[in-house]
């Protein structure tokens, strides 16, 4: 498979406490978030439940993987960070950022505006190099931290 789960590889006591009952949040839609780095994931996280009429419950992986070719189309028409909703499937909108080492950040929403998309990459972006200015952190691994997973899946419940 494509994206190996993150919460298999983390199994912290704390990894638990981020899980919440699906009716708490029935109300809304799905979203998806994975971070590439050189076309291999190092972190997914999902809130809600995404509705893919496709082959199994991890067929968004096969999209947002299918999504990185648009990327990289789309960087050269483009000279942002930021390059909004570059891909739909199904009723899913695909939107990416991409930093300046290239690492890919894909969020797969429903209806997101994209100033509420725009304003979790750029936060996340922000998380992501206090993470790499970690000396305990090696670029390209898995990133397990709790509190990084905690702020998370706060702004993916926050866009709108």
């Amino acid at each position: 498979m494509w994206i190996k789960r993150v919460g298999a590889v983390s199994q912290s006591p704390r990894s638990k406490i981020l899980t919440i009952p699906s009716s708490l949040y029935s109300h809304m839609s799905g979203y998806v978030f994975v971070v590439v780095v050189n076309g291999t994931p190092i972190y997914e996280h999902s809130v809600g439940t995404v509705n893919l009429p496709s082959d199994g419950p991890n067929s968004y992986q096969f999209v947002l993987h299918a999504a990185l070719d648009m990327v990289e189309e789309h960087l050269w028409k483009t000279g942002t960070m930021n390059l909004k909703r570059i891909d739909a499937f199904q009723g899913q909108n695909i939107s990416a950022y991409v930093t300046a080492s290239n690492v890919v950040f894909l969020l797969m929403h429903e209806r997101a505006s994209e100033d509420s998309v725009g304003s979790f990459m750029h936060q996340v972006h922000e998380m992501y190099i206090k993470i790499m200015m970690n000396p305990f952190y090696t670029h390209g691994t898995v990133i397990a931290s709790g509190p990084f997973d905690a702020r998370v899946h706060q702004l993916m419940r926050n866009i709108t």
